[in-house]
């Protein structure tokens, strides 16, 4: 690799794209891949999908040169120019994985939903099953909130789900402070995916009602769903909201994240915001959960958890006690926990798709027969039942 090209590359792993920019108007070719056989655009798929810059070099024509190591990253992009309705963009890195890139996305959400550790291989690279972004696990647990509210009963008003799922959907990879401050400012239900490197949290927060931290990493003998009550509303500014996405690593505030370090991101969920707030934790109305047990902690230490926080708000402000209102929450949720696991893994299973992960469904089928017993060990039959209809669903395709 010469001297130009490197330059380029540590320009752009500092996160300098106008210096790139200016060694590309010098005549230097940024199509050149470095000694693992990345290209920039791998360079802008790892910093957190920094999607105006992939799209600048793509409309260079730089490829999409990576060895096994790079393609997780570029999945990452392909899914936000698929949510931000770019699919020249999101087709040219689909090219560079094969047009797998649904059938690896697919993959990991069903992990996800399953908590299965471990990888698999691919297009001849390894993928993992966790890791992922909350811009992309809100979205998806809020599509299937909205279906799930048009198959169940969850007693709710038509009013209550739309803004629980709208809580959810925003929080994509165009996730706005502003959209979320204004809809506190209106009253609404606001979840705001928290967190710093290698982990993710999340707040939720509703105006005049509480502030809630979710957090199934949050340590032994923590309560991971933790209720606050907020002494100084006052200052729950744009601001405010503007540093609590900056402390994740969110595509829109990628260059501000870069300016804080990951423990003070850690310490502004933890201590800051309890100052800034005058926050009281209210440890009776807090919830204790399993932790998390797999590399999914954007799935089930923050969304899931935003989910049961904004049902027990909904129904904690129907006069409902804590306790009442963390238990109707609870069956709720678990309702829609197995109707989501259910439905989608049915429609994986059920796919035209010629490259369906065996090994997966195997897991997944093995986890649900060991839940099973359990269950059944415990006397809940039919929630033992539940998983062992869920089971039966991988049954046909294992015996492949």
């Amino acid at each position: 690799m010469n001297l130009n090209i490197h330059l380029a590359y540590q320009a752009a792993s500092k996160g300098d794209w106008s210096a790139v920019k200016t060694l590309a108007g010098r005549g230097v070719d940024l199509k050149a891949a470095d000694a693992k056989g990345r290209s920039l655009v791998w360079r802008a798929a790892y910093d957190y999908a920094d999607f105006e810059e992939a799209k600048w070099l793509i409309d260079q024509n730089v490829p999409c040169l990576d060895e096994k190591e790079g393609a997780p990253w570029l999945i990452y992009l392909y899914r936000g120019f698929r949510q931000r309705h770019e699919d020249d963009y999101a087709d040219y890195i689909d090219r560079a994985l094969s047009f797998k890139s649904d059938e690896i996305l697919m993959r990991k959400f069903l992990a996800h939903r399953f908590s299965i550790k471990g990888s698999f291989n691919l297009i001849d690279r390894m993928f993992s099953y966790g890791g992922f972004l909350t811009d992309f696990t809100f979205p998806e647990i809020g599509r299937s909130i909205s279906k799930f509210f048009l198959s169940a009963d969850a007693d709710l008003t038509e009013k209550e789900q739309k803004d629980i799922v709208k809580a959810f959907t925003i929080c994509d990879v165009e996730a706005d402070p502003e959209i979320l401050f204004s809809r506190y400012r209106k009253g609404k239900i606001v979840n705001i995916p928290t967190g710093w490197d290698n982990h993710s949290t999340a707040i939720i927060i509703k105006k005049g009602v509480f502030l809630i931290k979710g957090n199934k990493g949050s340590g032994k003998g923590k309560k991971s769903i933790q209720v606050f009550e907020i002494g100084r509303p006052e200052n729950i500014t744009i601001e405010l909201f503007q540093g609590l996405l900056a402390s994740y690593s969110s595509p829109q505030s990628s260059r501000i994240k870069k300016l804080r370090k990951s423990h003070q991101s850690k310490r502004f969920f933890r201590k800051e915001i309890n100052q800034k707030l005058g926050l009281a934790y209210l440890s009776s109305m807090s919830l204790s959960t399993r932790r998390q047990k797999s590399d999914n902690c954007c799935w089930s230490s923050s969304a899931k958890p935003s989910f049961r926080a904004d049902l027990f708000i909904i129904y904690h402000q129907r006069g409902l006690s804590a306790g009442k209102a963390w238990k109707k929450a609870d069956r709720t949720f678990k309702k829609w926990c197995i109707w989501d696991r259910k439905t989608y893994l049915s429609a994986y299973i059920s796919s035209p798709n010629e490259n369906k992960d065996v090994d997966l469904i195997k897991k997944i089928r093995q986890k649900c027969s060991n839940k099973e017993a359990a269950l059944i060990a415990k006397g809940n039959l039919s929630l033992g039942a539940e998983y062992r209809d869920i089971s039966s669903c991988c049954s046909f395709q294992s015996s492949r």
